[in-house]
């Protein structure tokens, strides 16, 4: 698979949220969609649009109810389908030009997300990032990498031998860019078991909740865990339009 198709190994985190966007020549008029979005590109769930791979788009995503949409343009780089077990339908777009003057009102839109001030956010949004951290406890002590990181808790994909419900493990988050640790405390709230063989995308991992967070503690994990949404990994960020 080439590099620009595998949309989810990218650098930046996806933030998950409801977004107004008329996909142009599909949409007649703004629609609300439900998907994930970074400074890269958006995830769309869809089920009524079905482009080809490589599709050039074109997008008006509206970042504020005050303001005009701003123009996106990008490329199709990946498309889900119904039959594909375990994920949602839909297209993942990667951005290659953003309207000139506007690219600050998306970084503060962005930002909203993260604050869960979005469209129809959750309390704590959900982060979809591959970070390395370290666990451990009594009974094991692992490398492993996460699938979604949150202010409330995390997903890491692991061999989920010798875990059980309500473990407890130290957690250290380590920054992609900085390589600053971030150490937390942390109970299984979910175990997810299963097989490649019948549902090709299905990660095994367990699910964490972040516990004694002090004020403090929590105030500090939440700038910990903007700096990595923030951080840029591109080498060619997207362009603006003049």
């Amino acid at each position: 698979m080439r590099k620009k198709e595998n949309i989810d190994d990218r650098g930046r985190a996806r933030l998950e949220a409801k977004v107004r966007i008329r996909i142009i020549g599909v949409d007649e008029r703004e629609e609300i969609y439900t998907g994930n979005i970074s400074k890269e590109g958006i995830f769309i769930q869809t089920s009524h649009w079905k482009p080809r791979l490589g599709h050039p788009v074109q997008l008006l995503i509206s970042l504020d109810e005050d303001k005009e949409p701003v123009k996106f343009s990008g490329m199709v780089v990946r498309v889900i389908n119904a039959n594909q077990m375990g994920k949602p339908e839909g297209v993942a777009v990667e951005f290659s030009k953003i309207e000139a003057r506007r690219t600050k009102d998306f970084d503060r839109f962005l930002d909203q997300i993260f604050e869960g001030k979005g469209l129809g956010c959750r309390k704590s949004p959900r982060a979809e990032m591959q970070i390395e951290i370290k666990i451990k406890n009594k009974k094991i002590a692992h490398k492993v990498l996460t699938q979604d990181l949150s202010k409330g808790g995390a997903f890491f994909k692991m061999k989920t031998d010798h875990i059980v419900l309500g473990d407890p493990l130290s957690v250290v988050l380590i920054h992609p860019t900085s390589k600053r640790k971030f150490v937390l405390k942390a109970e299984v709230v979910h175990i997810r078991q299963g097989s490649k063989e019948y549902n090709p995308d299905f990660v095994e991992g367990i699910g964490v909740e972040f516990v004694d967070l002090s004020d403090i503690r929590q105030q500090d994990l939440h700038v910990f865990l903007k700096s990595i949404v923030s951080s840029k990994r591109r080498k060619k960020p997207a362009q603006k339009y003049e």
